[in-house]
């Protein structure tokens, strides 16, 4: 079985940078995380880890990370990562 290959495009590593993410965490939710149809024929992958941490001087519990990608070749090309903090616990339904 080969290994599936994501990639990184510059975009994708602007928006870590700004938002949070690291490198891990975004190739984790794309090999981990939830699958998901996106717009214009990408693909959009979630995952949460729960991880408490501070960002921008403030708390959080988890942290929620969304990548969109695209098919390229065997693997994925990031294009962009969207970041959300949730600061309290979050309700079981």
């Amino acid at each position: 079985m080969a290994s599936v290959v994501v990639r990184l495009h510059w975009n994708a590593l602007l928006r870590m940078r700004e938002r949070g993410a690291t490198e891990q965490e975004v190739v984790d939710t794309v090999l981990r995380g939830e699958r998901v149809a996106a717009r214009a024929g990408r693909v959009a992958f979630r995952r949460r880890i729960a991880s408490p941490g501070e960002w921008r001087g403030r708390p959080f519990r988890t942290k929620h990370v969304v990548v969109h990608a695209v098919r390229d070749g065997d693997g994925w090309l990031a294009i962009t990562i969207l970041v959300d903090y949730v600061r309290r616990r979050e309700r079981r339904r």
